[in-house]
């Protein structure tokens, strides 16, 4: 860790992916996820300083994650036409839902990321899955499944899986490319000024 003195904020914000990167390779999928989720409140903060928190997190993830072909595909496997407002995807609504159950609640509940559906909630089934690599390494990509009629019920059953090592991967790229892009609005960021190790 740096001083206190000696950091600044170009220096805190590398930290920051750094140690996202650092528990990806170890294996800690709970911090990286964690730390990961800040990247948009960080970079939105900086970039639209006048908006609310979510509205902030929202924004940048729309024009610096979703505007670019990403390696988070979202695999429409539901029939559009008779469910066109309910396609599960990693977007930004949903990933901000999942920013503030993980970090405000430490869970992830499929109930509270379903609001986005509720519309639709005597028709379908929501499930929201994290997933991480096996022991082999091996775990299934970013994506929809959906299944007809569950159990006789009529309701489609509806599962959002989301890959957790793609989407911090997929952050840190976004934010180290917005750091490069705009170093100057990280000059007074100062999160992290006060881990000191010279006590």
């Amino acid at each position: 860790m740096f001083g206190a003195v000696e950091q600044n904020g170009d220096d805190n914000f590398k930290l920051i992916l750094s140690s996202i990167k650092s528990s990806l390779e170890s294996k800690n999928y709970v911090a990286a996820l964690g730390m990961a989720l800040t990247i948009p409140d960080i970079c939105g903060n900086l970039e639209y300083p006048n908006k609310r928190t979510g509205d902030r997190y929202k924004s940048w993830y729309i024009n610096y994650v979703e505007c670019e072909e990403s390696k988070i595909s979202y695999n429409k496997y539901t029939n559009e036409e008779e469910y066109p407002e309910i396609i599960p995807n990693c977007d930004a609504e949903t990933v901000y839902k999942l920013r503030c159950s993980f970090l405000h609640a430490g869970q992830v509940s499929s109930e509270y990321l379903a609001n986005k559906f509720k519309k639709e909630s005597k028709k379908i089934n929501f499930e929201f899955v994290l997933i991480i690599p096996n022991e082999a390494g091996h775990s299934f990509n970013t994506g929809q499944i959906s299944e007809d009629d569950i159990n006789g019920s009529g309701k489609k059953k509806l599962e959002l899986v989301i890959n957790v090592e793609e989407l911090c991967q997929l952050l840190i790229e976004k934010g180290a490319k917005f750091h490069e892009e705009n170093s100057s609005l990280f000059s007074e960021f100062t999160s992290l000024s006060m881990l000191e190790n010279e006590y």
